[in-house]
């Protein structure tokens, strides 16, 4: 939490303030200091004490009320079971006055803090964001936006977000960022591929966005995007996914039946992942097979030529077919056995 203490002036030199001024600051700033270090059982304790000296009350009330939120807030962090019934109190008390957002503010970024996104989402939609000003507008707006994208309430995250993206401070790549993951979400795969290509002019993001970039291409089938703007990623050392990168531009090639390029990069994908699906050595050795590269056809096939699917029945006809271009005729009619054992086709 953050109280702004002005104490300088509070001197004896400064007539017009009174010593119960500066003594009441003081108290103050003694108990913020003892939440800001997580003490909160005698933050606690300092904050009742401060709010036990009624004269004090009179002297500002906005500080007043900050008090007694954390007087509430390290209760709750102090596992008092009364806390959370004190805290809500408070906001129906202060609801129609001028401190009702600075209760609500202090909830919400509670709760956020301790991932109670549901509860955090619903103080934030308390707050009378008209009467903000612009830094702590955008701040407020995008933590709104997070705990509606955490919860899943993709549409209003989304429309949260689009307030604070036009201030174009702090705020503004995160906001496209989780922006571009709800539209992802939703199903709006091109409104996440226009908000990930913002985040290219990002130093936080633009090193990790040109795999999710990929990925969307190719889950649109836009091949020829794959390959145009994942060719050119792949050749900056700093992007990262350079190997699931790759992956799918060997996947767009196959697609494109432009086998040799195939190969060089389902090659760098298969041979540098631990886990690989059947559809991997499909690829590959099929992409060998149609280069009339028998023997790495062979190793490729034969890594799934037991699985009882209809990719490893194509698997078990084309290791056939690669064993007769080998001149290995026992071992083809064995695959071709197998194939026709599989009834997947």
């Amino acid at each position: 939490m953050v109280f702004v203490f002005l104490i300088l002036g509070l001197t004896q030199s400064n007539a017009q303030i009174a010593p119960s001024k500066e003594d009441y600051f003081l108290k103050l700033q003694e108990a913020d200091l003892l939440f800001d270090k997580q003490l909160f059982a005698s933050s606690e304790r300092a904050m009742k004490l401060f709010l036990e000296k009624d004269q004090y009350k009179n002297l500002d009330e906005t500080f007043w009320a900050k008090a007694q939120v954390y007087e509430q807030l390290s209760a709750l962090k102090s596992q008092s079971p009364k806390a959370e019934e004190a805290l809500i109190k408070l906001v129906n008390e202060y609801n129609a006055s001028p401190f009702s957002n600075i209760v609500n503010q202090e909830i919400a970024d509670f709760y956020l803090d301790n991932e109670n996104y549901e509860e955090a989402g619903y103080y934030y939609d308390e707050i009378n964001f008209d009467i903000l000003e612009e830094q702590l507008y955008t701040e407020l707006t995008f933590k709104n936006g997070y705990a509606k994208f955490v919860t899943k309430k993709f549409n209003q995250a989304i429309s949260l977000f689009s307030k604070v993206i036009p201030f174009k401070d702090k705020y503004f790549f995160p906001s496209h960022y989780y922006t571009g993951m709800a539209d992802y979400f939703s199903d709006n795969l091109d409104g996440a591929i226009s908000n990930f290509k913002e985040l290219e002019n990002s130093a936080a993001y633009k090193n990790r966005i040109p795999y999710l970039i990929t990925q969307l291409q190719f889950k649109k089938k836009e091949y020829d995007e794959v390959i145009n703007y994942g060719s050119l990623k792949i050749k900056d050392s700093n992007v990262k996914n350079v190997k699931e990168i790759r992956g799918l531009l060997g996947q767009s090639y196959f697609v494109k039946e432009d086998y040799e390029n195939a190969i060089n990069h389902l090659a760098f994908y298969v041979d540098n992942t631990q886990k690989l699906r059947a559809e991997d050595f499909y690829q590959l050795g099929f992409a060998y097979y149609q280069t009339q590269q028998f023997e790495k056809a062979i190793t490729q096939f034969l890594e799934i030529a037991n699985e009882d699917t209809e990719i490893g029945q194509n698997a078990n006809n084309y290791l056939a077919k690669s064993y007769i271009n080998n001149g290995n005729r026992n071992a083809a009619l064995s695959a071709f056995k197998r194939t026709a054992e599989l009834k997947h086709i």
